[in-house]
């Protein structure tokens, strides 16, 4: 994970006073003051925690989005790969594409009718995306004479709060008189009333691999949510530098590391399964940016790299731009997210190389600071996902 370098101003979400006053390491990450992790709970220690009971991550920083357009309009799939069999009340991972399949960015796309959705995208990408957003909101407005409304949530008035791990359906069914056991993973309840009044947007999904929630609650209301579940056992707050490496773990991409806008397909990024099987075909109501380019490049015949994991032999870990080796000693990719697995006590990495090395089993290497450092390319996730489907 790179945090920013010194900026003028950095924003600060609506806790970041509640991280203050807990004594959070704040650290500039995407143009925000971001804990990094809190006093008393190293960074191995808060990944562990995540994984075996549970943990408050305060990800606000996140640009939230809600679209709404008329009933029987193909807008949001005018924009995004997503299939026009997606249920009410789901969420469903997806790739923002420019006109030739390049990746703006990657996000969440939840639907809560026919004619309203709800977006999350990373703060790095967030004018980017807005700019984009934009130019196709016009472009649609003037090619159907239909009116498409987008509104911004922003974070001086709303916050994005993640509850994960193996413990956090208990911690969150302890205030709250809704059940939680038929919300499945990916799927949302709007309007969920916490103990103490709070109304809140639930999404059962994550960035950890672990069961767990994302919460959209009004800023008045972020301070009090907060303390209810940090304050709830097992719940610890958790920073982004345990958010990072649970995030490896689970083999999930962090733009800007593993995930880029130019010389790089939906394909050889591993995400080929983000685009719908009704979205492939020519015969459909609307084709997404980039489709002439996306579909055909989602064959291995067309790939000039692939996204893999790689086990990487104990000593210092890879970071991302290490040059990744073949067994001639040829540099034939590098490594975009590399780190200590807490979980397995091993190095662990993601980086990109040709199709044909990018066969499990694969004996490759690493340079780790001018070291040649042996490397296996495994299957993903490194860690097994524990996400909820069900009793």
């Amino acid at each position: 994970m790179r945090f920013s370098g010194v900026a003028t101003t950095l924003k600060k979400t609506p806790l970041f006073d509640w991280h203050v006053a807990r004594n959070a390491q704040m650290v500039p990450f995407a143009g925000w003051s971001m804990p990094l992790q809190y006093k008393g709970m190293g960074q191995v220690e808060a990944h562990h925690h995540v994984r075996n009971q549970a943990g408050l991550f305060d990800v606000s920083h996140m640009q939230q989005i809600v679209i709404r357009q008329p009933k029987q309009s193909h807008f949001m799939h005018s924009i995004l790969p997503l299939s026009y069999a997606q249920p009410t009340n789901t969420s469903a991972y997806s790739v923002i594409l420019n006109e030739t399949g390049g990746i703006i960015d990657d996000c969440i796309a939840t639907k809560w009718s026919d004619d309203s959705y709800y977006l999350v995208t990373n703060a790095s990408r967030a004018d980017a995306v807005r700019e984009w957003l934009q130019r196709h909101q016009h472009k649609y407005q003037e090619n159907t004479d239909t009116a498409v409304d987008i509104s911004y949530l922003e974070t001086h008035n709303q916050a994005l709060l993640a509850l994960q791990g193996p413990q956090a359906a208990a911690v969150l069914a302890s205030h709250s008189e809704t059940s939680l056991t038929s919300l499945f993973f990916g799927g949302v309840a709007q309007d969920l009333r916490l103990s103490g009044g709070a109304v809140v947007h639930l999404a059962r999904s994550g960035y950890t691999g672990e069961d767990g929630f994302e919460i959209s609650v009004e800023r008045r209301d972020a301070v009090a949510v907060a303390d209810l579940l940090a304050n709830t056992t097992p719940t610890v707050p958790i920073g982004l530098g345990a958010r990072d490496s649970l995030r490896l773990e689970a083999g999930m991409c962090l733009y800007g590391n593993d995930l880029w806008e130019d010389g790089l397909s939906v394909g050889e990024a591993g995400l080929a399964w983000t685009i719908a099987k009704d979205r492939r075909v020519k015969d459909q109501p609307t084709l997404f940016p980039g489709w002439q380019s996306v579909v055909p490049s989602l064959k291995l015949s067309a790939m000039a790299k692939r996204r893999v994991g790689l086990l990487i032999e104990k000593g210092p870990a890879a970071r991302s731009a290490a040059k990744i080796l073949d067994e001639t000693e040829n540099v034939i990719g590098s490594v975009s997210s590399g780190a200590p697995s807490p979980t397995l006590s091993q190095n662990i990495a993601m980086g990109y190389v040709p199709p044909q090395s990018a066969k499990v089993g694969t004996q490759l290497a690493v340079d780790v600071r001018g070291r040649r450092r042996q490397a296996e390319v495994v299957k993903m996730p490194f860690v097994e996902s524990k996400y909820y489907r069900g009793i």
